[in-house]
């Protein structure tokens, strides 16, 4: 009766198995100096380059079977629970606000222009280069707008920076800036550009009329957008009485 009992099917040897002596060796660096797989393995390398020293991934398995391993702690991915639908019936209920990638000026320098709409005019309140994506550029031209447009109830926009992060509920120090003026942040879901389609639209426009051909310098750039684009946006607007 005994045998038909159930036994391992484990293998007892395996011809790829890491010899016991080099186990040894392998844990011994590690005891003495606590460094991980790659610097074990280079160690090793140096003391005996002749010899058939296992892979870096067959390290780190031996040093996860003895317990060597620290464990990373998982870390909590925030879902984005997407953007509200897009309806307004007066000014300043909803602002949108985007970068227009980047472009190059004729004299090589990058240019990247922040562009802010009253999603219920369509004004455009804001057309303007910046050097950089940074917080730090987008904070003057939107205390500007603040000043002579009044503060908006909500400011949507995609979860690039600097409007959002990889942190926490996607906090940035741009969007906390907004919640501490009381302004609620409107976040498109992550890969729909058609949540702000209007404002897509207007970067199709944006890039046609006013970039092509790119301008000499910066402030020639700018010239264009401040005559050619937004005053077309801002005239059409008011045409509409709104």
């Amino acid at each position: 009766m005994a045998g038909l009992l159930e036994r391992s099917r484990a293998q007892r040897s395996s011809p790829t198995e890491t010899p016991a002596e080099v186990v040894a060796l392998i844990l011994e660096e590690h005891t003495r100096y606590g460094w991980d797989a790659r610097k074990i393995l280079k160690r090793l390398h140096t003391r005996d380059p002749k010899r058939a020293w296992p892979a870096r991934s067959a390290v780190f398995g031996i040093l996860a079977r003895h317990d060597r391993v620290r464990k990373r702690r998982s870390r909590t991915r925030w879902k984005h629970s997407g953007a509200v639908a897009l309806r307004t019936s007066a000014p300043n209920q909803v602002w949108t606000i985007d970068f227009k990638g980047q472009f190059r000026t004729r004299n090589g320098i990058y240019w990247y222009p922040l562009t802010v709409i009253n999603h219920h005019s369509r004004y455009l309140l804001c057309c303007h280069g910046l050097l950089d994506v940074r917080g730090s550029g987008v904070k003057p031209q939107l205390r500007l707008l603040f000043r002579t447009h009044g503060l908006p109830e909500a400011i949507r926009s995609d979860n690039g920076s600097p409007f959002a992060s990889t942190g926490i509920r996607g906090l940035s120090g741009l969007n906390v800036w907004w919640l501490q003026l009381g302004i609620t942040h409107q976040r498109v879901t992550s890969g729909s550009p058609q949540e702000n389609g209007g404002h897509e639209r207007l970067h199709k426009t944006l890039k046609a009329r006013a970039a092509k051909p790119p301008g000499a310098s910066l402030n020639r750039q700018q010239h264009p957008f401040n005559e050619s684009h937004q005053h077309t946006y801002q005239h059409a607007a008011a045409a509409r009485g709104t």
